[in-house]
């Protein structure tokens, strides 16, 4: 869930050409990181599963593939 002052302003989640890795923790920060390609972004992932903080992270595609 995004803070309030994120809410006021609204971000783009998607990017036209980069891979998004989302992470939306309930009562904390929304963040995001781009990564060039869709491997980059499963490893990430994949990583925060390790570290045990991927529950509330998503991978958001390319809006132009």
């Amino acid at each position: 869930m995004a803070t309030w002052h994120q809410q006021q302003r609204r971000t783009r989640l998607f990017h036209e050409r980069l891979w998004n890795v989302v992470t939306d923790p309930p009562n904390e920060c929304t963040t995001i990181m781009q990564f060039e390609t869709e491997a980059e972004a499963k490893a990430f992932l994949e990583r925060l599963r390790e570290l045990d903080r991927a529950v509330h992270t998503y991978i958001l595609p390319p809006a132009v593939r």
